[in-house]
């Protein structure tokens, strides 16, 4: 999804009264400012028109007692028409409930939408055979991250000069009872950072400075995408996580790294 173009909206249903805010977004754990785009529906004609009258659009961690007031822009879409798109600078955080609130002379509209927690990772016992494979756990998960990938930096000592080396893992993974688990082969992903760097395997001087599993996960509001009937716009949230790997002396021996 992105927020500014074009968007299916769906026809207006009955039981929802007009005039109904639809709201077309998410909050992004990734990203520092946060954008949604706001319409309005009205019964008279069943399609969206641009809210053009004193109105405002607030957001609200919900139990924190506080709130932030977004910033609006008019915005033009593909087919011409105008709508608002509003913003606000803040980064979701992991296990909060979110309330999105638009107010105008005409009515009040409310949708909510709770950030997933992060979940903990818990480090297995590392297999050490002729390569190094870490196992790792992510608790409460029941099913694979849509996308999993682990983070190198490495720091080349002759010049303190640093890299950041990030390999997507589209297929690892298993359930077991402690979470969602799956492999960091270390050995392999240590062979392919040094041939990206141009170091010889006997090379021993590289500092490795830090492993980081990375993956995103989607509030409970994607899943309602696909249902036939269900209340005009989207407003949903993804968290973005990022989870330290520790590597202790004897494996960076082996893996000739400091």
């Amino acid at each position: 999804l992105t927020v500014g173009c074009d968007m299916q909206v769906e026809p207006f249903v009955e039981e929802f009264e007009a005039p109904v805010h639809v709201v077309d977004g998410f909050l992004d754990g990734s990203e520092q400012v946060q954008r949604v785009r706001v319409q309005k529906l009205r019964r008279v004609d069943a399609r969206p028109t641009p809210v053009l009258g004193e109105y405002q659009v607030t957001s609200s961690a919900v139990g924190s007692g506080s709130s932030l007031v977004w910033n609006d822009s008019l915005i033009t879409l593909g087919d011409g028409s105008l709508a608002h798109q509003f913003s606000a600078a803040f980064v979701p955080q992991p296990g909060v409930r979110y309330q999105l609130t638009i107010t105008d002379d005409e009515a009040e509209t409310a949708v909510s939408t709770t950030v997933p927690d992060e979940p903990l990772l818990s480090e297995l016992v590392t297999q050490i055979t002729t390569v190094v494979v870490q196992p790792v756990a992510l608790s409460g998960l029941t099913e694979a991250p849509p996308e999993l990938s682990v983070s190198y930096v490495v720091v080349e000592p002759e010049d303190s000069s640093r890299h950041t080396f990030d390999y997507t893992y589209t297929t690892a993974g298993r359930r077991r009872f402690e979470g969602w688990e799956f492999d960091v082969f270390l050995t392999a992903d240590r062979r392919r950072i040094g041939n990206e760097l141009d170091r010889p395997e006997s090379d021993t001087t590289l500092v490795l400075e830090s492993v980081t599993v990375n993956f995103d996960l989607f509030s409970s509001e994607w899943l309602e995408l696909d249902l036939p009937v269900r209340e005009p716009g989207f407003f949903g949230s993804v968290g973005s996580y990022s989870l330290p790997v520790s590597v202790d002396a004897a494996v960076r021996a082996i893996l000739r790294v400091q």
